[in-house]
């Protein structure tokens, strides 16, 4: 037989709960957020064949950039069949993962 017992309302919440909830929410916050490099280098990859007039470019970023604004990072870019990359500064704009970029040359 199942019996259960009434909890008087305004019982402190246990411990244990509430050191959880607390973890939780601090480890959260501290977390770096990180850009999500797959797809800025479609969006890149796209843009790059836009400008330039050549189908199919393929864009390459370093994973783990952390979103913070101002900061720049390099990626390449390579046109189907071909050997030689273009080296692409990105740069953020915002704490929010925006960016611009600009062709900076070949990467050597």
């Amino acid at each position: 037989m199942l019996r259960s017992r009434a909890v008087p309302s305004g019982t402190p919440p246990r411990p244990t709960l509430v050191f959880l909830l607390l973890v939780t929410v601090v480890v959260g916050s501290c977390a770096a957020r990180t850009l999500h490099t797959d797809q800025l280098e479609r969006r890149l990859g796209r843009q790059l064949s836009d400008r330039l007039g050549v189908s199919g470019i393929d864009a390459q970023c370093p994973e783990g950039v952390e979103v913070e604004r101002g900061m720049m990072f390099v990626c390449t870019a390579r046109a189907p069949g071909e050997d030689a990359r273009l080296r692409v500064e990105v740069t953020q704009v915002d704490d929010d993962g925006s960016v611009t970029w600009e062709i900076a040359g070949t990467a050597g």
